[in-house]
């Protein structure tokens, strides 16, 4: 257990440090100059020139990045162009709402998924099952933009499941006959 958890460890630095690495080749490879970037397209050249001293972006990228993640690597993650700020300071100061809304989704879905997993495990392949399924597999797909799904995703879930979970039902119980008998009470399965 203690090699795998290592493991797992070393492929979560790796994973980080490689994602690191791409973000910041790409920006630099962009077109442009990092300091025109950031100043805009109306700067002056003696603007676009004290910018770059002042961030050192003359010297070489690799020495750059290294300083970078060793910067990172003790907390400090430089100061945010919009707010103008120590991002280590936002982060912190948005932590507290982020953890308090993990806790109380994990409060929430977690119960909830163990239970609807129990009901649905019960009745393996029936309706419930195959509802939870695809409940699921549509909810995990579904983009959230801007903290909140989009309402056309909303509608294509509904009539997605809607036809999943009628048509086996039509099949199992014979046609549209058997199914407008179904209410009658009589058990056709």
């Amino acid at each position: 257990m203690l090699r795998y958890s290592a493991k797992q460890l070393l492929n979560m630095a790796l994973t980080l440090f490689a994602v690191s690495f791409l973000v910041f080749a790409l920006n630099e490879l962009s077109p442009g100059d990092v300091a025109r970037k950031i100043l805009g397209p109306y700067a002056s050249q003696s603007q676009v020139d004290h910018l770059t001293l002042q961030m050192g972006l003359d010297r070489p990228a690799i020495v750059r990045y290294f300083e970078y993640m060793g910067k990172a690597l003790t907390g400090d993650f430089g100061d945010s162009i919009v707010f103008r700020q120590p991002v280590s300071a936002l982060m912190w100061d948005r932590l507290g709402n982020t953890l308090l809304l993990a806790a109380i989704s994990f409060a929430v879905i977690v119960p909830l998924s163990v239970v609807l997993g129990v009901l649905a495990g019960m009745r393996e392949r029936g309706w419930f099952d195959r509802s939870v399924s695809v409940f699921s597999s549509m909810c995990a797909s579904i983009p959230i933009r801007h903290g909140r799904v989009p309402a056309r995703h909303l509608r294509g879930l509904a009539r997605l499941a809607s036809r999943y979970l009628a048509a086996p039902l039509r099949l199992r119980l014979g046609g549209l006959d058997a199914i407008r008998a179904a209410g009658t009470g009589r058990d056709f399965l």
